[in-house]
């Protein structure tokens, strides 16, 4: 039995950090719109606590997990508006040593606020879309759709089942394609604890063999290396 399995038989079906009705209590309160449980997804275990019966405890990740789903109502993104003349984008990449057909192979866009375009896919569909604003100095700004489903970037053009590597940014995909390496990339860097991704995409994940994580090497960085490795296994990573 894995962490999935233990939550679900706790009656918690959360798939990250957030506010849920507790399974314990909420069927003899009286406010039944008061989500009382409190879950909190940490890099080796998920917390839980309810704030009215105090029914809480701690779930820790294993390196066996299973297949669990759990469902939840997303928001499809629009197909973003994009220039028909990328020029200024084939340029951009091309100094980062990008080329314009891997550009095209991911399906990157720019707008006419000069926003750079990323857009998941799961299944051939999109899913959501991230924009990135360059700043100048190495600086950036990233916002993406409200309530969409969180992928990998770059899923759905990995063809082979034996190792994937993941990496911190869509650029850093881009650029192992430049070398013949199927690679992804998670949706909000190094900064994401939750998670989510990682739940929504693995009943693909877990048909890989093994896994190689790639971040910057910085206290974040290797954060999500461990936060990855604690989840999909570290005998695997």
């Amino acid at each position: 039995m894995d962490y999935r399995d233990k939550l679900k038989e706790l009656g918690i079906e959360a798939y990250r950090s957030g506010k849920y009705f507790c399974p314990r209590c909420h069927e003899t309160r009286n406010n039944k719109t008061d989500k009382s449980l409190s879950v909190v997804y940490e890099y080796d275990r998920v917390l839980y606590k309810c704030h009215h019966c105090d029914f809480q405890g701690a779930v820790f990740f294993d390196d066996n997990s299973k297949s669990f789903s759990i469902k939840r109502d997303y928001t499809k993104p629009e197909k973003p508006v994009e220039r028909d003349n990328k020029e200024i984008l084939y340029k951009y990449f091309e100094k980062r040593g990008i080329s314009k057909d891997i550009v095209d192979l991911f399906q990157v866009g720019i707008n006419d606020n000069k926003e750079i375009i990323f857009k998941y896919f799961k299944n051939k569909e999109l899913v959501n879309v991230k924009y990135r604003t360059n700043l100048g100095g190495g600086k950036k700004t990233f916002r993406q759709e409200k309530n969409t489903e969180h992928v990998l970037f770059g899923m759905d053009l990995v063809e082979q089942r034996e190792t994937l590597t993941i990496c911190e940014g869509e650029v850093d995909a881009m650029s192992m394609a430049m070398v013949g390496i199927e690679a992804v990339s998670v949706p909000n860097g190094a900064c994401e604890k939750n998670l989510q991704w990682l739940e929504n995409c693995y009943d693909w994940l877990k048909d890989f063999k093994e896994y190689v994580i790639m971040a910057d090497n910085d206290e974040a960085g290797q954060k999500m290396v461990e936060n990855i490795t604690n989840r999909l296994g570290k005998a695997k990573c």
